[in-house]
């Protein structure tokens, strides 16, 4: 079955664009404008009476809400230790093997990751479902489940035309896997095609990408400096596969504003008890990130801080050329 659904031709060579790179066939490829309204649809297009939306916790808004608008029920999964994968707490959440698996992979707001392996798993659990792979943070991670599609008809891999050199980021993005389930989300998706300008749009912002993003790397390196400095000044905070550092304080709430009146944005990461305390920071590559530093280690009272037991800098090892943490001393 071919994807035979009307499109112009700044659709279809940004689609053959992509099918290039990633040396697919061009019918696996769904292109979409809005992330939300894309979800709702690809929900919809299961033609279930009744199913369940399972996805990792914390998810971003959109989540819920495109479940709510396709009807089906909401189930967030909240790992025991938010920074570490944990596939038997989805599998306890999974109700029928009919249901839906969102994961963002890297988690978009914790930077947790999964490996092919457990996504095996979580793919067989749900074998008459579906398992949707959000992979916004490809660019920084390198993650790729696309070989899985090979071998799972219903793996649907999610990533954005995105330019990382823009403050604003994008809904615009495309869908990969296999040919028949791309014609259904396709059919599912008539009447909301990309525009002219955001094909163009986008296949400009995927060409300039390409391999290796230079400006990924620029974005890690600088998240890496900001997180040794915070964390050299005592500050508990961590570095992950995407645009941001978590920085953990006892009171969020006055810290959010602290920051804000020097406009400086930070956010929420999750409501557990684990992650709470916590806020993220996107890195901007600009003078913000080293105000960032300075404005939070000024409010230190609001601060979680590393033991001084630890020695700080003398105690953590950074390797600053592969951005890792080497060992820490006890």
């Amino acid at each position: 079955m071919t994807n035979s659904i009307q499109q112009s031709a700044e659709e279809f060579l940004l689609k053959e664009a992509v099918a290039r790179r990633h040396a697919l066939e061009i019918e696996s490829i769904v292109l979409f404008e809005e992330f939300e309204q894309f979800l709702t649809r690809l929900f919809s297009s299961m033609e279930l009476s009744q199913f369940h939306v399972a996805a990792v916790s914390p998810v971003i808004a959109e989540i819920p809400l495109a479940a709510d608008r396709a009807e089906a029920e909401i189930v967030e999964i909240e790992f025991k230790q938010p920074f570490a994968a944990d596939i038997d707490s989805i599998k306890k959440s999974i109700k029928s093997p009919s249901d839906i698996v969102y994961l963002a992979n890297p988690n978009r707001l914790t930077g947790t990751t999964f490996s092919n392996s457990q996504l095996e798993s979580i793919a067989s659990w749900v074998n008459q479902g579906l398992l949707i792979i959000d992979e916004y943070f490809h660019d920084f991670s390198q993650l790729s489940a696309l070989d899985l599609i090979k071998e799972f008809s219903h793996i649907v891999v999610i990533r954005p035309f995105q330019d990382w050199n823009s403050p604003v980021r994008s809904e615009c993005g495309y869908a990969i896997t296999n040919e028949i389930m791309a014609d259904k989300i396709a059919a599912a998706q008539t009447g909301f095609n990309l525009t002219r300008s955001a094909a163009k749009r986008g296949l400009e912002i995927f060409d300039a990408n390409g391999f290796g993003n230079v400006e990924t790397k620029i974005i890690q390196k600088r998240a890496f400096e900001v997180a040794i400095e915070l964390m050299e000044s005592g500050v508990k905070s961590q570095f992950t596969p995407t645009d941001s550092i978590l920085i953990q304080l006892s009171d969020p709430n006055e810290m959010i504003e602290h920051l804000k009146a020097r406009d400086i944005r930070v956010e929420r990461v999750g409501d557990s008890e684990i992650l709470k305390n916590h806020v993220r920071y996107r890195i901007t590559c600009t003078n913000k990130d080293k105000e960032l530093v300075k404005a939070v280690c000024a409010k230190s009272r609001l601060i979680k801080k590393i033991p001084d037991k630890l020695n700080r800098t003398k105690s953590v090892n950074w390797d600053r050329d592969k951005m890792t943490i080497k060992s820490v001393s006890k």
